[in-house]
């Protein structure tokens, strides 16, 4: 049975709908680049030590958990309308968020099992986010986004779980 090492939830701010999971170490604008536009196009977008989400939203924070397991944990018990699994290599044993609101979880979290590659297992709730975006974007003649906001702010949120696989490979894997 696995055995939950770490868990954080913070706060992210996306920017043009997208926020990045990744090695702070791995920070190369071509990594974000192909991440990116992975993400435009499949919601979920991996690149070399890197992932990024395309959330529903853009105007209000969402929320997202990080947890680290010492094995696989199984299937996250949510009712998750996003889901997705893929390996990434963490070299420098840490990771990052680079659109959250507090320096902590922007700047790097040391993962309890170092450096090596992490299965990374996301679930996301926006199914409710996005009907309520659409009624939102359908009245903004008649209700200011900053009155309307409120209504929005928290819907849609990530769980992003992550558990040590292996070593790093000795060269990065594109």
């Amino acid at each position: 049975m696995a055995t939950l090492l770490q868990q954080r939830g913070t706060l992210v701010s996306p920017t043009y709908r997208l926020f990045a999971l990744h090695d702070p170490e791995c920070d190369d604008s071509s990594n974000f680049e192909v991440s990116t536009i992975a993400a435009i196009n499949d919601t979920v977008g991996w690149a070399y030590g890197m992932v990024s989400i395309s959330t529903v939203l853009d105007i209000v924070n969402t929320t997202v958990h990080v947890e680290v397991w010492d094995a696989d944990p199984g299937p996250a018990i949510s009712a998750a309308d996003l889901e997705r699994e893929a390996e990434l290599d963490f070299p420098s044993g840490r990771y990052c968020i680079d659109k959250a609101t507090n320096d902590q979880d922007r700047l790097g979290i040391d993962l309890p099992h170092g450096p090596g590659m992490y299965r990374v297992h996301i679930t996301g709730q926006r199914a409710e986010a996005r009907d309520r975006r659409d009624r939102v974007y359908a009245h903004m003649n008649q209700v200011p986004l900053d009155v309307a906001a409120p209504e929005i702010e928290g819907l849609e949120t990530y769980l992003l779980r992550l558990w040590r696989v292996g070593e790093s490979p000795p060269e990065p894997v594109t």
